[in-house]
């Protein structure tokens, strides 16, 4: 489980990074906003379901 979130961190690690330079690259102010919002749904959603993951994982270790 503890595997599993690390990478979830990791991942947001990327993304936040690539966050970044897409603000600072981006000309475009308005496809910056979509972009970064998609992004950052996507982050929430693998968030959520690596902390599933965990939860689950743990749920099992317990039983």
């Amino acid at each position: 489980a503890g595997t599993k979130i690390l990478i979830a961190r990791m991942e947001v690690m990327k993304l936040t990074a690539l966050l970044r330079l897409a603000g600072q690259t981006s000309s475009d102010v308005k496809m910056g906003t979509t972009v970064w919002m998609a992004l950052m749904k996507q982050t929430v959603t693998m968030l959520f379901s690596a902390l599933d993951l965990a939860n689950s994982s743990a749920k099992v270790e317990n039983a």
